[in-house]
This record gives C-alpha cells, sequence and structure tokens, in this order.
C-alpha cells in the first residue's frame, strides 16, 4: 500500500470514528431514556452472590454528621484522621453463605460497614479506623456487659443483652472472640479502593460458630473508634483538647471513646450517660437485625396522603407565585436603580419563567461585574435551557455553552466552604457560592448522563451545597440537597450512594414533622411537602 493511500485510509477511519461517536452522542440525547432502558434490560449482569457475601438481610441506615460521639468530641489533630471518615452511614448484614465457590474460606457471614468519607489525602495504608462489633445472640447463655478490652472504648453494655461474640477490627486485621475473651478465628478485613467502605468476613468453619446458621436474628453494638496501635485495644484516647495522640472534647475521664456507634435514631443520650459521680460508664444499646431477608417488609404507599400533600402544595405553590409577580411589579415600577434591585428582578424574571427578560437582565449585569458567580451561574442555566426542545447540535451547543458558564461561576467561588467553616465568609458570598452549585446540579440532573456525563459532579455540588446550608442551620434545604444528590448518584449507577443520602434527607423530614418546632414560612412549608411528597412516594416515609 503505497503512502498516500494508507493516508486516506487513515483519514477515512478518523472520519469513520468521529461520524460513529457522534451519531452515537446525538442519539443518546434524542433517545437516552429508551436508550438506557433497552441496555438494562438486555445486560443483566448480577455477580454471583457467594462471590460478595450472600443476599442482603438488611442494612442499616445511620444518621449523617454524628461522628462527634456524646455530642462534643472531635478528631485527633492528625491529617490521617480525613474529615467524615469516622462517621459511619451504613451497616449491612448478608446472609451466611455456605459452600461458596471460589473462596478460601467456603463459610462465611459477611458485614459491610459504609463510612461518609474514605481515605481523603491519605494513602490506602491509612487504616485509621478501630471498629468493634458486639453480638447478642438470642438463646446463648452467660454474656458479657464489659468491653472486650477492660477500660478501652468505656462503655457499658445493656443488662437485657450481654455480648456473646466479639468482633475487633484493628486498622486492616480483626479477630472474633468468645465472651471470656479467648480468640475464636481471624477475620479476612478488606478495604474498598477509596477506603469509605470496610468488608469483614467472618469465617463460619468452627463448630462454635455454625449455630449462628440458625439463628433468626442477632443484636449487634457496632463501636467506632480511632485507630491506634499503641493503645489499649488498638482506641486512640480522648482527651479536653486534641492533639496528634488523642481526640478532643472530652469533658470527664468517663467520656467515651466512641465517635459513632450504629443506631437508628440518635446516639447522644446514650453517649453521655456516664456518671461521675457512681463511676458508671454510658450504656449503649444494640440494633437487632434478621440474618434472612424477610420479604414481607415493604412499607405501603399511602396514595391518598400523597394526594392530599400535592393539594396543599399546589395551593402554597399558586400563592408564592402571584407574590413573586407581585414584586416583579413594584421592581418594574419603581425603576430598580440599585443593583441589588436589579439582581432580584433577574432572580425573580428567572423564577417565574420569563427567561428572555431574566437573560437580557443577567447580560447587563455582567457587563458590569463579569466574574460575579451568582450572575455567572443563571446565565449558564439560562444558555443551558436553551437546549430544551432544540436540534441535537443546537442543543448540544447550547448545554456546552452554559457549562462554561457554570464552571466559570464555580470556580471563581471557590474557597466559600472553607470561609464559611471559620466563619469568614460574608452572607452575599455563601448566596453566592449556593446559587452556583444548586445552577450547575440542576443542570447537571437534567442533562442526559449518557451523553454529558454531569451526573456525578452534580451529586458533588448538590452535597457542598447541603453543608453551606447546615451551617447555617438550614435543615430542610440540606435535607433537599441530599435528594438531589442522591438522584444524581442514582443517574450515575451508584445506587447505594443514592440510598444512603435518600434516608438522609428522610431522617431529616420525618424529624421535622414529627416534632413541634416553630411554624413554617411558606417558602419552607412548600419545600418541606416535595420533601415529603417525593420520600412517600419512594416508601421512604
Amino acid at each position: 500500500m503505497t503512502t498516500k493511500n494508507k493516508r486516506i485510509v487513515y483519514v477515512a477511519l478518523a472520519l469513520f470514528t468521529f461520524a460513529s461517536c457522534t451519531a452515537t452522542i446525538f442519539f443518546s440525547f434524542y433517545f437516552s431514556d429508551a436508550l438506557q432502558r433497552m441496555v438494562n434490560s438486555v445486560l443483566k449482569l448480577e455477580i454471583y452472590p457467594p462471590l460478595i457475601g450472600g443476599p442482603v438481610a438488611r442494612t442499616v441506615y445511620d444518621p449523617m454528621k454524628d461522628d462527634t460521639g456524646y455530642g462534643e468530641l472531635a478528631y485527633p489533630a492528625n491529617r490521617q484522621f480525613a474529615e467524615g471518615n469516622l462517621d459511619l452511614v451504613s451497616y449491612t448484614v448478608r446472609e451466611p453463605v455456605f459452600h461458596a465457590p471460589w473462596q478460601d474460606v467456603p463459610e462465611f457471614w459477611q458485614l459491610e460497614l459504609e463510612f461518609r468519607t474514605g481515605f481523603g489525602e491519605q494513602s490506602g495504608a491509612a487504616r485509621n479506623r478501630t471498629i468493634y462489633i458486639y453480638l447478642n445472640v438470642p438463646g446463648f447463655a452467660g454474656g458479657s456487659r464489659e468491653t472486650l478490652r477492660e477500660r478501652s472504648e468505656l462503655v457499658a453494655f445493656s443488662p437485657e443483652y450481654p455480648w456473646h461474640y466479639a468482633l475487633a477490627v484493628t486498622g486492616d486485621s480483626g479477630t472474633i472472640h468468645g465472651q471470656n475473651g479467648d480468640t475464636v478465628a481471624m477475620l479476612d478485613v478488606l478495604y474498598s479502593n477509596s477506603g469509605k467502605k470496610v468488608f469483614i468476613k467472618v469465617p463460619l468453619v468452627k463448630k462454635e460458630l455454625q449455630r449462628l446458621y440458625t439463628i433468626d436474628s442477632i443484636r449487634h453494638y457496632v463501636l467506632v473508634a480511632a485507630h491506634s496501635p499503641l493503645d489499649i485495644g488498638g482506641v486512640l484516647p480522648v482527651s479536653r483538647r486534641k492533639t496528634r495522640t488523642a481526640g478532643g472534647g472530652a469533658t470527664s475521664p468517663l467520656t467515651p471513646r466512641i465517635y459513632d456507634i450504629l443506631s437508628e435514631t440518635g446516639q447522644g443520650d446514650m453517649l453521655s450517660s456516664w456518671n461521675d459521680a457512681t463511676f458508671e460508664l454510658a450504656r449503649v444499646e444494640p440494633v437487632e437485625i434478621p440474618m434472612r431477608r424477610r420479604t414481607d417488609g415493604t412499607r405501603a404507599i399511602d396514595q391518598e396522603r400523597i394526594v392530599n400533600l400535592e393539594s396543599e402544595r399546589k395551593a402554597i405553590g399558586d400563592k408564592l407565585h402571584a407574590q413573586k409577580l407581585g414584586r416583579l411589579g413594584e421592581l418594574r415600577q419603581s425603576g430598580s436603580e440599585t443593583v441589588r434591585e436589579r439582581e432580584e428582578l433577574a432572580i425573580l424574571s428567572f423564577d417565574v419563567g420569563e427567561t428572555e427578560i431574566a437573560e437580557r437582565l443577567f447580560d447587563e449585569l455582567l457587563r458590569e461585574d463579569s466574574g460575579n458567580p451568582r450572575w455567572l451561574a443563571y446565565k449558564g442555566s439560562l444558555e443551558s435551557m436553551k437546549g430544551d426542545g432544540a436540534p441535537v447540535v443546537a442543543a448540544v451547543k447550547a448545554v456546552e455553552t452554559g457549562y462554561r458558564y457554570l464552571d466559570e461561576a464555580i470556580a471563581r467561588s471557590d474557597g466559600t466552604l472553607e470561609k464559611a467553616r471559620n466563619a469568614t465568609a460574608d452572607r452575599y458570598a455563601v448566596e453566592s457560592r449556593v446559587d452556583a452549585l444548586l445552577n450547575r446540579g440542576g443542570t447537571s440532573k437534567a442533562v442526559p448522563n449518557e451523553v454529558f456525563l454531569k451526573a456525578l459532579q452534580g451529586a458533588r455540588d448538590f452535597l457542598e451545597a447541603s453543608e453551606l446550608f447546615l451551617l447555617s442551620d438550614n435543615e430542610l434545604s440540606y435535607a433537599n440537597c441530599c435528594l438531589s444528590a442522591a438522584e444524581c448518584f442514582a443517574l450515575d449507577g451508584k445506587h447505594g450512594e443514592a440510598a444512603i443520602w435518600k434516608r438522609e434527607a428522610a431522617r431529616i423530614v420525618r424529624e421535622r414533622v414529627t416534632s413541634d418546632g416553630k411554624p413554617l414560612s411558606e417558602p419552607d412549608r412548600m419545600l418541606l411537602l416535595d420533601l415529603e411528597i417525593a420520600l412517600l412516594k419512594e416508601g421512604l416515609l
């Protein structure tokens, strides 16, 4: 083949590749939902259950951001402990497995713990958690109320439910012990690549452990401490002030050294129940978990309640929309001379759907300050919205243009979260960052992920916004961002992450609905209704 012919072939292949990729992208943009359904129906790829530990018996979701022990503990002053990586968010118990192929130990029982964050900036060698799982087995005689290692965690167990087995995971090794403290067997402990998940395989080869096959349910005490190879039980101590070798926030020599404990409600009352006068340790309670999946636990969806909430939501929504239109009229009549009034006019126009007017107003503002993150963010959303219903080429171009504005808005407001944590960020800067995050997150949730691959970025945007809302004590907006992040995780196929954040949103909503707090403003009431309706439809309330 001559050089000229080779060039012709290379050019033809390049053009064919470009055309194929472009056609695929355009096809996905038009038919992404149908295409995804087809792929999901055809590619039913499942992992053989024994290879991952058997079917899930139950997953218990622990409240997020409660990694402060009794309420005031602080992480050690050591970069090894990344923020949130002692915060247990879910605990999964799988059915015991026997005769599992491709396993060194064919008979085992798998437990899985997931934490809010992983290794952070540390290498994969940073195994910084000490985890104790104490098991109360119904029908077993005896049991202990004291911790495996004397005065390590500084807690006592319920007299009704003493433990019969203790699983001790220190770093990346583990052992299982009987109630007398003797070692029964070694545990197989694995970390996920990110360090967020810990997998514990309990071998069931020994006869005394095989009795677990016959048990219907077991009560679990799951305690998470900071790891120290030099201290009793591998548990890092806590003191009044944090140091590199101790956590902070202790108010008593009896303060538990536990940062998080598995609890479906709150842990503060349990971990603060020590008594300095009588030298009694804080008493903790277990969570009962079945050993096998139960098929009768599906929560019924209350359709009547959903209809009533939707009716109330529509009434409030109509009223708020009328109020926005009224405020728009006031601003237009007054002339809206100040920058803040013009900004309010632009945002209100955006909110009521007057997109052309909103774009003109934001363009005028950006001509005066081209680097304002809030204005850039709204401009980005407006550009992306032009893709709705447009021809494919125009739609893709509109979204790409929108992201240029959105990404710049994010870049120009970077560092706001750190300032907010240190209480050094002004209110407008925080609001601008939140608007930038919500606009980009909302766009990432709306555009086809099969084309733009933005869902995971959207989840991260919503989670940062959720933290900013939490710092300002706005729990409903925090919950709303958690739910939006969950929806983005689901779009990206990360259904485990999605489930965790949905349940965090449900926890906040459930607490607010059942509390006797002060009456909500109408915008907050509508937000609560939106959350209730969405979570009820998923059977989470």
